[in-house]
């Protein structure tokens, strides 16, 4: 739930924002994988001191000491296992609670953008943004944990024992370790950009796949097979050469590290064998130091790769976070309270809107109606008269500019969209079925509904028998957008879903469209009784079906030219005079 602590707006453009907040939902778990973490590697680093001790032990033939040290060396091995295996056990379910809260929070916030901001977007695409925080979170959380936390901590560690055998050492340490880790930081912000190419051409070429096979019809029957298969080896060529310059960059870095290291290595041992000649460090430290600078040796070199790919995945995350948390276009009145509907009165007053991408041209200027309750109304007018966008202006898929839009005397501004739209039973042109069963795409719009209200819905759709003809019935998978089903019994669906949502106002845009003359005759009597107490707004090209509606308004431009009962407009002998006539041949 959206609340003042879960402020979902702040994540746009701020990544680590994001992380902490989804870090932080399972403490314990991130306390404990942390700690580990910084024992674990600690003793690790301390195990360097205890090989130490030993060689010193036996190059004074202690054979007590030099059993105690042996031992504690194992033990600090075996102790650094077992906090290792802890903190793999708490991150692990860390980094995968942390995932799956991202996948929810931006799901959450998905969900209340408005139709608009859908209507702009590829579903692909949204789901990609989403995947790709998703990842970014997988990513960065084991990044975090054991990379850049372990390395902080080794390095600390051995600077320490460093500077336990002499001052200049650990200066040398310190000089090392931090041009190592400014110049990887830096070399990597270049190398994300190679790494972002690559995967832009990479999506490039599997986009003209999907494009392709989306499409494998239209290149069958054109005969295009060989066309797009030198297309495409054209995307792919494009994506060898980005791959190959980033990875070509990685190598020449890993070359730099590599001789960057070996330099250090060669300049710490050179000093410790000095001191060492000169007697003012032992064996064991000489010993200790080497094997420091071996086991840092994989993280030195590798630490530009660490840098680049969280760079990587920053930039993905960001770029995530920018699209899905973009700011909401439309929102609840912070006032707003639960409200009910009851009567469905709806009043348009003094309605102003055009859309922004064409804000000089106004598809309603003044437009002022009133819908008594229960009135059914008829809404007729060629493509683009401005009906759809009467419907989704009262469904609050989009806000009017000016004037205000009332139902049962409440600007539907100020009341919750989820109050709103649960008040409107809408039944569009288009069927929205999702990939479920019947049963689930019925009760879609009452989940609460029981099965028998269910199956007397469908009944009064004229659904139950084309149901009951498949072998599992209402458990029927209807497959994506309900591409199992034919245009009609997608429609008849829809009806149904609608026959359950109890709410006082019903919209049907083009309810019909899809059904043949037998089917529509049989749920016409359905629909009337559907429309019984309701107050229904019909839009429709086949004027045939408006004729019982209690008034039909006719739109032209954004404006009303015409209202009254089907008689009254053919005895105008105006423009629904003229629709009506070439419908019917005369």
């Amino acid at each position: 739930m959206e609340n003042k602590k879960n402020n979902w707006t702040q994540f746009q453009h701020k990544p680590l924002r994001f992380m902490f907040f989804v870090m932080k939902q399972n403490k314990l778990y991130a306390f404990v994988a942390m700690g580990s973490v910084i024992v674990a590697t600690f003793i690790d680093g301390t195990a360097h001191y205890f090989l130490r001790n030993l060689t010193n032990s036996l190059n004074a033939t202690e054979i007590n000491q030099v059993y105690f040290w042996a031992i504690i060396l194992v033990l600090s091995i075996f102790i650094s296992n077992l906090f290792w295996r802890i903190s793999g056990y708490n991150g692990m379910r860390w980094t995968t609670f942390s995932i799956i809260i991202s996948i929810k929070t931006s799901f959450n916030y998905l969900l209340k953008h408005s139709h608009r901001y859908f209507s702009e977007r590829l579903s692909g695409s949204l789901l990609s943004k989403v995947s790709n925080i998703e990842n970014s979170v997988g990513a960065i959380l084991p990044m975090f944990l054991w990379n850049f936390l372990r390395i902080t901590i080794k390095f600390s560690v051995s600077i320490f024992l460093a500077f336990l055998v002499s001052p200049s050492i650990g200066l040398i340490f310190i000089f090392f370790i931090t041009i190592f880790t400014l110049f990887n930081f830096f070399v990597s912000k270049k190398g994300s950009l190679y790494s972002k190419t690559k995967a832009n051409k990479g999506s490039e070429l599997r986009g003209r796949m999907v494009d392709v096979f989306g499409n494998i019809l239209a290149t069958k029957q054109n005969v295009s097979m060989q066309y797009e298969s030198k297309a495409l080896s054209g995307f792919g060529e494009k994506y060898r050469k980005a791959y190959v310059r980033s990875w070509f960059y990685t190598e020449k870095i890993i070359f730099i590290n590599n001789t960057l290291i070996v330099i250090a290595i060669g300049l710490i041992l050179g000093v410790a064998l000095h001191l060492w000649e000169d007697g003012l460090v032992s064996v064991g430290d000489v010993i200790m130091l080497t094997s420091m600078l071996f086991v840092l040796y994989g993280d030195l070199e590798f630490l530009g790769q660490t840098f680049k790919r969280f760079m990587e995945q920053y930039g993905q995350l960001k770029e995530g976070l920018e699209e899905v948390f973009e700011p909401y276009d439309i929102v609840d009145d912070k006032n707003a309270k639960k409200l009910k509907i009851k009567n469905g009165e709806i009043i348009f007053d003094k309605v102003n809107f055009a859309y922004e991408e064409d804000d000089k041209q106004s598809v309603f200027k003044n437009l002022s109606l009133t819908i008594p309750a229960g009135q059914k109304i008829g809404l007729v007018g060629e493509s683009g008269a401005g009906k759809s966008t009467f419907v989704s202006l009262l469904l609050r898929f989009m806000d009017v500019k000016n004037g205000s839009i009332k139902i049962d005397d409440y600007d539907i501004r100020k009341i919750r969209q989820d109050d709103l739209r649960s008040a409107i039973a809408y039944v569009p042109q288009d069927p929205l079925l999702f990939h479920r069963t019947l049963a689930e795409n019925i009760k879609y719009g009452n989940v609460k509904a029981t099965d028998e209200e269910m199956k007397l819905a469908t009944k009064r759709a004229h659904a139950l028998d084309f149901i009951n003809s498949f072998s599992q019935k209402f458990k029927t998978l209807v497959g994506e957008r309900g591409v199992k089903l034919s245009g009609g019994q997608k429609q008849r669906v829809m009806i149904a879903r609608a026959m359950l949502k109890k709410s006082p106002i019903l919209v049907l845009d083009e309810a019909t469209s899809s059904l043949d003359s037998r089917a529509e005759k049989l749920i016409q009597k359905a629909l009337e009784e559907l429309m019984k107490g309701r107050t229904t707004i019909v839009i429709a090209h086949r004027l045939s079906t408006l004729k019982q509606m209690d008034r039909i308004i006719v739109f032209d431009n954004g404006k009303i030219i015409e209202d009254g009962t089907h008689q009254e407009l053919l005895a105008q002998r105006g423009k629904y005079f003229q629709l009506w006539q070439h419908q019917v041949g005369n």
